[in-house]
């Protein structure tokens, strides 16, 4: 059938296509930055909007610095970990109970049938 064909190479393009994007992302994000100064985000809103600027202030006030990190569906979850674990660094209490329940859930998501491989 010539019309599959057509699809099946569309597809093979748009995958290859994907591929690319996803390289090029990896190569020009990093999963975490290094820190950067709260007072960079200033450079990032309009000047002339009060709103922001105010807000900034605020957070400028509050934190040194932000990490970004790579937008890719699961930058929450690392930003929260990382931020987790860059705090209680110093902290080996924390960090072995963080272990020890880390180590119960890869137990239980591979029980319930997830890969280990997908988990680890």
């Amino acid at each position: 059938n010539l019309s599959c064909t057509y699809h099946d190479i569309d597809l093979d393009q748009q995958s290859q296509q994907q591929r690319l994007i996803e390289n090029e992302v990896k190569e020009n994000q990093p999963l975490i930055s290094a820190k950067i100064p709260t007072t960079e985000l200033q450079h990032e809103y309009a000047s002339d909007d009060k709103i922001y600027q105010e807000k900034l202030l605020e957070l400028i006030k509050k934190y040194k610095y932000i990490r970004r990190t790579r937008r890719d569906g699961n930058c929450f979850y690392r930003a929260f970990a990382f931020g987790y674990l860059e705090r209680n660094l110093n902290n080996n209490n924390e960090l072995e109970r963080f272990r020890e329940l880390t180590n119960k859930l890869t137990e239980q998501l591979i029980k319930l049938g997830y890969s280990e491989f997908t988990v680890e």
